[in-house]
């Protein structure tokens, strides 16, 4: 059996301990997990930890995640069916074929957890089915709000994206950074890649360190590219694992249906100081709606 899954909330942020959901007051974990070799011998503590443990067919948690966008998107419609738990440990995300749609969906932190800054990190099986691709992103719920100040209004950051289907970047690792919204006329981006034909072959760590001096990713703790010449994003952002589907991605018309995107953990860690800065950001924003 993995770990139960666990979640500090902000209360207890000061004190690096556990919250209890039932009481609030922290407590230690059962068991925390030992650093990623990135940040092994740095001052990192563990402030979000899901290990998906629940009974065969049960949504994730409604204490750490919330349905990702419950709608038509791009081709496909994304559905809360689409995210059950395998009873084994893992969140499985669903691509299928129903009615002559495809559905697919994702899972969100918005409104549950958020963090800037920090070491993200998630193990997974990517989805391999072309015309469809799995991705572990961030997402700033005000991005180009304003338009011009991405610092202050986020940055989509995709830590791992794998689109197997398509006729040119269908091997990569691509990691991606979007800002200033998405309308044509502002949209900006910027992507580093690696060069992975079997990287949907098994279960991989994939991982991004986010702090003052760029966005730094890896894969089973090895890093396979940075962005330090873009934007770097200093607000809270939530985390998406997602499911989508686009004619731009291949055809899936001939892809085997089901296919599935498979989440063993999902994890972050912060400095101290990282901490204390979210802290002082909620802490403030609670002082100013009094």
């Amino acid at each position: 059996m993995k770990t139960r899954a666990f979640l500090i909330f902000p209360l207890a942020l000061a004190s690096f301990g556990w919250a209890d959901p039932e009481n609030g007051r922290a407590k230690e974990p059962d068991a925390a997990p030992p650093l990623p070799p990135p940040i092994v011998g740095k001052d990192y503590r563990l402030v979000f930890g899901e290990t998906f443990d629940a009974p065969a067919g049960s949504r994730p948690s409604d204490e750490r995640w919330a349905d990702w966008r419950p709608e038509p998107r791009k081709e496909g419609f994304n559905v809360p069916e689409a995210c059950r738990l395998d009873g084994k440990g893992n969140l499985i995300i669903t691509v299928t074929r129903k009615g002559g749609r495809i559905e697919a969906g994702g899972i969100q932190t918005l409104g549950k957890f958020q963090a800037t800054h920090g070491y993200f990190e998630c193990r997974a099986k990517l989805l391999n089915a072309p015309g469809a691709w799995s991705a572990f992103w961030l997402q700033s719920p005000t991005i180009g709000k304003p338009v011009g100040d991405p610092e202050n209004a986020g940055v989509e950051l995709d830590v791992i994206e794998f689109f197997p289907g398509h006729r040119r970047i269908g091997k990569q690792a691509r990691h991606t950074a979007h800002w200033d919204g998405y309308d044509k006329a502002h949209h900006k981006t910027a992507h580093v890649h690696k060069e992975m034909p079997a990287l949907a072959a098994e279960f991989r760590t994939f991982a991004m360190k986010w702090d003052e001096e760029g966005y730094f990713f890896y894969i089973d703790g090895t890093e396979t590219g940075r962005l330090t010449d873009v934007p770097i994003s200093n607000r809270p952002q939530y985390m998406i694992l997602s499911c989508e589907t686009a004619k731009w991605s291949g055809d899936i018309g001939t892809a085997k249906l089901p296919a599935a995107f498979s989440v063993d953990h999902v994890r972050v860690w912060q400095t101290p100081a990282q901490i204390e800065a979210d802290l002082r950001r909620k802490t403030g924003k609670a002082a100013q709606g009094k």
